[in-house]
């Protein structure tokens, strides 16, 4: 379930960071680190304490570039590593879970350049992580978890060849 500062009790906030490289007009590669936590409630009892997420997922980016650049479409999808963990229990169940579990996310975005080396980007992605084994009352569970997120901050290129933006 959402966290209780989740906008609207729907929305989690979560955050990340990225680093990566264009090559030539149509390609980048990127990697992120990005973490939320959500509420594991259940039926009878409640909520039980918070399981935090955290990806790492080098992803490849095909890009579009438009208007000489300053906008560029771009689609991604990557397979990473994601670590989860139970914490902050209520202690209304005995619960167990921690450890690393593949990961993969798959999207769409733009940039929107302001200069020539900062741009303005926003995301939708649709994320992925299976196989988290936890214990609840010593019995084992295993789960997925799935969220469609929807990202946006800014990029600041550091170097970069003509040829990247046009």
């Amino acid at each position: 379930g959402p966290e209780p500062s989740a906008i609207g009790d729907v929305w989690n906030q979560s955050a990340g960071l990225g680093f990566g490289a264009n090559f030539g007009r149509h390609w980048g590669v990127e990697a992120t680190l990005s973490g939320e936590e959500r509420r594991l409630i259940d039926d009878n009892l409640g909520t039980l304490g918070e399981y935090a997420v955290v990806s790492i997922i080098p992803r490849l980016r095909l890009r579009a570039p438009m208007s000489g650049g300053r906008w560029v479409p771009y689609a991604f999808g990557g397979i990473g590593l994601n670590y989860g963990e139970f914490n902050d229990g209520k202690g209304r169940a005995e619960i167990e879970g921690t450890g690393f579990y593949p990961a993969s996310d798959l999207g769409v975005g733009f940039e929107w350049f302001v200069a020539r080396n900062i741009s303005f980007h926003a995301d939708a992605l649709w994320n992925y992580t299976w196989g988290h084994d936890t214990r609840l009352n010593s019995d084992p569970l295993t789960g997925s978890f799935s969220s469609f997120q929807m990202p946006f901050g800014f990029r600041l290129y550091l170097w970069e060849s003509r040829r990247d933006h046009s």
